[in-house]
């Protein structure tokens, strides 16, 4: 028998993913080093592998025997980084999930981070990058690039105790999580959270089309929905008539704060500006922009 030490959920996920990179035999050379950095495990952690070739596990568990992660693998991987769990810092029961690409996080969606906790919507927001979406080929900037400048962007633009943080739940993903997974691996693995997802007016007539049968039902009825009343898009009246969608609205007396500015706008003006960097200062937050020259993105 054995103790484990990470999460079921994340030994699933990590052991699935080896066993895949192990099986392509012809880039095994680029995928096991890159999947060894983003899921490499300290000494200490690996007391949960068995002491044969293949790690056994008791009939109740799903891991390393049944995925094909061997022993030997595991016993290669360097100390790198883990998941950063949340469950040490996040004292909120409400959490917003603010998702998307963040290729690059901009001022705009900082501006959407801030508004919600100031609605009192909700009790921390959590800024969480997708993993790879072979629908949309371009978002090819790679995922710990968007999870670091993401990182960047909160720590320095909001106080260290302002209620807002970045989960890289989809970090060891094979690609990004539909919406309706998301937010069932967080309630899975954060069980006294209360999660809502938010979107903006024009795409809450949408979420219809996000999924199917018994998933779709649960976006609709079930999910919790903050809503954002964007510029241009007319509010949904409906949305008022239903309990689980709520429309983030300013303090009384106040305006909603808007930004409209996207990933795709920043990238776009460095292309066509042949990587002046200059015709985006003040759109990103500095440590972004100086991340992005640093290692020559967008151009």
């Amino acid at each position: 028998s054995f103790s484990p030490v990470l999460p079921l959920a994340e030994r699933q996920r990590i052991g699935a993913m080896w066993a895949f990179a192990r099986s392509c035999r012809t880039m095994a050379g680029p995928v096991l080093p890159a999947l060894a950095g983003a899921a490499g495990l300290a000494a200490g952690q690996r007391r949960w592998l068995g002491h044969g070739d293949v790690a056994k596990c008791d009939s109740a568990s799903t891991g390393p025997a049944q995925t094909g992660l061997h022993t030997k693998d595991y016993r290669s991987i360097p100390p790198a980084c883990q998941l950063m769990g949340l469950h040490m810092c996040s004292a909120g029961k409400r959490i917003a999930v603010l998702g998307g690409s963040f290729d690059p996080i901009t001022n705009g969606h900082l501006v959407s981070a801030c508004e919600v906790v100031h609605s009192g919507k909700a009790d921390e927001v959590w800024i969480v990058p997708c993993g790879t979406r072979p629908d949309k080929p371009t978002l090819k900037t790679p995922y710990r690039h968007r999870l670091m400048m993401c990182n960047l962007a909160v720590d320095t633009s909001f106080g260290s105790r302002f209620p807002i943080r970045v989960c890289d739940v989809e970090m060891l993903e094979p690609s990004a999580l539909p919406t309706y997974d998301l937010l069932h691996r967080l309630m899975e693995e954060y069980p006294d959270k209360e999660f809502s997802f938010v979107i903006g007016s024009d795409l809450s007539g949408a979420i219809a089309e996000w999924d199917v049968g018994e998933r779709k039902e649960w976006l609709l009825n079930e999910c919790r929905w903050l809503v954002f009343d964007r510029p241009g898009f007319d509010m949904p009246t409906e949305l008022e008539m239903t309990p689980n969608f709520t429309v983030v609205n300013p303090m009384q007396g106040c305006k909603l704060a808007h930004q409209e500015l996207s990933s795709s706008e920043i990238r776009k003006r460095i292309k066509l500006n042949m990587g002046n960097m200059a015709m985006v200062e003040g759109l990103v937050p500095p440590p972004v922009l100086a991340h992005i020259v640093r290692y020559n993105l967008y151009v």
